[in-house]
């Protein structure tokens, strides 16, 4: 959906390739595409970033639907994103190797895409991610990313979703009502999770 480091195309090759590429073979293949000015890499501050030019990024996903291939990319971009969420959210605030919040603001687009694919097609992903983000989403006051822990628990209540992270979310989908300023509903939203 944005840019990308390359530890991501590995991790996503990795698991949504049936063989075809090794994901030892990514940064050779990504090296050709920067080549053939097709993909753009960016960098600074001693970390590279790849970006696919919108054209060739949608060129690419029609040629993933026509060939019925969509799945496995999708679930493997979004498993990836939320094992990344977990990993920096979780040591934020380690006192010997910290992450970095600022991992997650170049990844924001990446985990809108992971999010929006994982309420529709895998709820737990969904879940997951919605239950790490919290204290990233408000040390950037980033309401959307609230918004979204909402629509998460609203999906689940339907499916009638019985899920570890459940709690959390709605935990989440209080925060995110608190923020609107409507304490009312993040009351409802706590209520429920308990």
């Amino acid at each position: 959906a944005g840019s990308f480091t390359l530890d991501a195309a590995e991790d996503v090759v990795a698991a949504a390739g049936d063989g075809d590429i090794d994901p030892r073979d990514v940064a050779d293949v990504l090296g050709a595409l920067v080549d053939a000015s097709m993909v753009v890499a960016h960098t600074a501050q001693d970390a590279t970033t790849y970006a696919l030019l919108d054209t060739l990024r949608a060129y690419g996903r029609e040629r993933l639907d026509a060939a019925g291939g969509t799945d496995a990319p999708h679930r493997a971009h979004a498993v990836h994103h939320v094992e990344l969420a977990e990993r920096v959210t979780g040591r934020m605030f380690d006192t010997v190797a910290p992450l970095s919040p600022a991992v997650l603001d170049v990844a924001l687009d990446e985990l809108r895409a992971a999010q929006a694919w994982s309420v529709e097609h895998e709820l737990e992903l969904a879940l997951r991610l919605v239950a790490t983000l919290p204290v990233y989403v408000e040390q950037r006051a980033l309401g959307e990313a609230f918004a979204w822990a909402e629509r998460v628990v609203e999906v689940a209540e339907r499916a009638g979703t019985e899920s570890p992270s459940l709690p959390a979310a709605y935990g989440a989908a209080a925060m995110s009502a608190r923020f609107r300023g409507d304490l009312a509903r993040a009351k409802e939203f706590a209520v429920r999770g308990v």
